[in-house]
């Protein structure tokens, strides 16, 4: 299914976890919110939400 992506977001696997492919990648470092408090975790979902919106913009920007 990615080999039919623009971009592929990886969002912190190290690359013996995901696979390597021929696109275009972005690597999101994020904390991971497995176990954590939920502050914690809806912070991680904030910082998720304004990275999404951030490409969006991007790609929304490469379209025009």
């Amino acid at each position: 299914m990615m080999q039919g992506a623009d971009l592929v977001v990886k969002m912190g696997c190290g690359e013996d976890v995901c696979p390597v492919i021929p696109v275009e990648m972005e690597n999101w470092s994020l904390d991971n919110p497995h176990g954590q408090p939920l502050e914690v975790v809806r912070g991680i979902r904030d910082e998720i939400q304004s990275k999404v919106n951030t490409l969006v913009s991007t790609l929304d920007m490469r379209a025009q």
